[in-house]
């Protein structure tokens, strides 16, 4: 037995179990993929505070079952803590990054930000072309943030 080589000496049949059925394969681990689509509901379903088994249900809907989704609550749930352990601390770099490409294509966006002492954004503000005019044309402008406090 030195040279990686086995032999059955005895088999007991009854401490066997069958594989999985036919019924069960696509619960299989190597059978399930968080695939673009699944993600795309996943993340745009968060993105309007819908919670994961939500999203999760809704794909099994829009799927015509659970056994047709393709991934597993728990897949739901990795991903999204996949992609908050990503966007982690990098959420205020990425809206610059995303005004700054903006800013390339709309000569009447404008946006300003400040960081502060630790390098966290601290201060931001936008203006699109409507709130400009609206500006220019009332002299004064009131912005609310109507999502300030819903995570909770």
């Amino acid at each position: 037995m030195g040279d990686n080589k086995y032999f059955i000496k005895t088999f007991v049949e009854m401490h066997n179990h069958p594989l999985a059925s036919e019924t069960g394969w696509q619960f299989l681990k190597a059978n399930r993929e968080m695939n673009i689509s699944l993600r795309t509901v996943c993340f745009d379903a968060s993105k309007v505070n819908i919670g994961i088994s939500k999203s999760f249900y809704f794909a099994a809907e829009m799927a015509g079952g659970f056994g047709n989704v393709g991934a597993n609550l728990r897949d739901f749930r990795n991903f999204s803590r996949d992609v908050k352990s990503f966007v982690d601390e990098r959420d205020g770099q990425m809206i610059i990054d995303k005004f700054k490409v903006i800013l390339e294509t709309s000569e009447s966006f404008y946006f300003s930000y400040e960081v502060d002492s630790d390098g966290h954004l601290a201060k931001l503000f936008w203006g699109n072309a409507i709130g400009r005019r609206n500006f220019e044309l009332f002299c004064d402008a009131v912005s609310f943030d109507a999502t300030f406090d819903t995570n909770k």
